[in-house]
């Protein structure tokens, strides 16, 4: 059974997750696109297929068990779920930029890191994804979290990442005046409450309920669990569960919705259910699940 298969790492497992994510990816194109094989696609599958390496690697320290490989499986299908998040280059990079931040972040947990590089390069990264999509600077609050669930407060550190973010954007705001440069026009971005993308079709309302139903349940077995098997994974859970709320706000806040602000749910999706799933003790409902989201993802790509 699947679940079984996933239950120890392999290095065979992230190469065949890898190249079934890629095919999902091709496949995605026909459907959203009209030429298949331009430059910019071929530049969305490499930064997709980067970012699902980046968030391997990221991601085993917030699983309950590193030794399995239930992160990845759900991240390719989830991410394959909401495709439509797959339609704009400049977003899917500010995803990539956003998850190296994340890096910095997670990597405070070490007593031996200098938290004060962490941090700036954290604003730094951050000031980044805002060059490519507006609203990113609500990332900012993790950093907040970061300092508190990660023991570093000093009224130091919630500076350190405001220099961080203003250091490029003062460099883009000179390279403007001097050369001519446009850096700065996506930087800020008047927002616009509305229905988000992912409640705009028949279909897509369907997911959204499923999903919505499947993270309401891992939060609600993760959160009685945060004192036994999870008790080592409090603090990541607090930063998961943040993360995944001001993804929500960025998809009702966003301006310009096109499904492509979804990306930044799968992570914080993909981290939930893969613990969740970790919890079940019956492997048959476990299971089930995984296949239920597998037909919910073919599905989508038929409609």
């Amino acid at each position: 059974m699947i679940v079984g298969y996933f239950k120890n790492t392999k290095p065979i497992n992230i190469v065949f997750l890898s190249l079934i994510l890629s095919l999902l990816i091709f496949f995605s194109f026909f459907l959203t696109d009209t030429f298949i094989f331009s430059l910019e696609n071929i530049g969305k599958f490499f930064l997709l297929l980067l970012s699902f390496f980046l968030f391997n690697k990221i991601s085993k320290p917030q699983i309950i068990s590193s030794e399995t490989d239930y992160g990845i499986l759900f991240y390719v299908i989830i991410s394959s779920i909401l495709y439509v998040s797959f339609y704009d280059i400049k977003i899917i990079l500010a995803n990539l930029l956003l998850l190296l931040a994340l890096q910095q972040l997670f990597e405070l947990e070490s007593s031996e890191v200098n938290e004060k590089k962490k941090l700036f390069n954290f604003g730094f990264l951050l000031a980044l994804t805002n060059f490519f999509f507006p609203l990113m600077i609500l990332f900012y609050v993790l950093c907040i979290v970061a300092v508190f669930v990660f023991n570093k407060i000093n009224w130091r550190n919630f500076l350190i990442p405001i220099v961080g973010f203003l250091s490029p954007i003062f460099c883009a705001f000179i390279a403007e005046d001097l050369f001519g440069l446009t850096l700065i026009d996506n930087l800020f971005s008047s927002t616009l409450v509305s229905m988000p993308f992912l409640l705009s079709t028949s279909i897509l309302q369907i997911t959204s309920i499923i999903l919505l139903l499947l993270v309401s349940l891992a939060l609600i077995k993760i959160s009685f669990n945060l004192s036994l098997e999870l008790v080592h994974y409090k603090n990541h859970h607090v930063f998961i569960i943040t993360q995944f709320i001001i993804a929500l706000v960025i998809m009702i806040l966003y301006n310009n919705k096109n499904g492509s602000e979804l990306l930044f749910l799968v992570f914080p999706i993909s981290i939930l259910l893969a613990n969740y799933i970790s919890l079940i003790k019956k492997k048959w409902i476990a299971n089930t699940l995984v296949y239920m989201l597998i037909v919910l993802m073919i599905v989508n790509y038929n409609f």
